[in-house]
């Protein structure tokens, strides 16, 4: 969202990124700040392990290009795993240009949902059942998630396992469960 404004008046133009990339980024070191100050990463000093012992497992979104799942609002998301992050690129030429005396201000309007594996969290430990527009926060994970248009987006975007169990090991699991074993 780009506003426009001076003292008297303000103008809202929106840009939907043209281009996005989902990509591996690392884990910011902590600022150094107050005991009451909120944890503050730097992005531009990262490790390679995080700073935790659990990590949410399940499949998350593969890297490259995520377009499909940023077009529209449709309970299509993003799952970024810790560690990941999500460039969006918009162009600026689209807008309006900025009357005289005024100043051109940007926001970044998103919709999105954390979840951790601390243990106050239901289904802390993986990433499913994904989250949707609508739904009781409070009873997320023990309400069926409804069918959406954009679950086959997920089907096709979400094919990168992340966290503590191997491939192999989810789908010996999957086996199990399918054959009642």
């Amino acid at each position: 969202i780009a506003l426009f404004q001076n003292n008297r008046s303000a103008e809202v133009a929106t840009l939907r990124p043209t281009a996005t990339d989902l990509h591996w980024h690392g884990y910011g070191e902590f600022a150094a700040t107050g005991p009451s100050d909120p944890l503050t990463p730097l992005h531009e000093s990262v490790r390679q392990r995080p700073p935790w012992r659990v990590t949410p497992s399940g499949w998350a979104t593969r890297y490259g290009s995520v377009d499909g799942l940023v077009a529209a609002e449709d309970n299509g998301l993003v799952t970024v795993a810790a560690g990941d992050e999500l460039t969006l690129s918009f162009d600026a030429d689209a807008l309006p240009k900025i009357p005289s005396g005024h100043q051109r201000r940007f926001f970044l309007w998103t919709v999105g949902w954390n979840k951790d594996a601390d243990y106050h969290v239901a289904a802390g430990d993986r990433i499913e059942p994904l989250p949707w527009h609508g739904m009781d926060d409070a009873r997320h994970g023990q309400e069926p998630r409804p069918a959406f248009g954009s679950d086959a987006l997920h089907q096709r975007f979400n094919t990168r396992w992340v966290g503590p169990l191997n491939y192999e090991r989810v789908e010996a699991k999957r086996g199990e469960m399918k054959t009642g074993r």
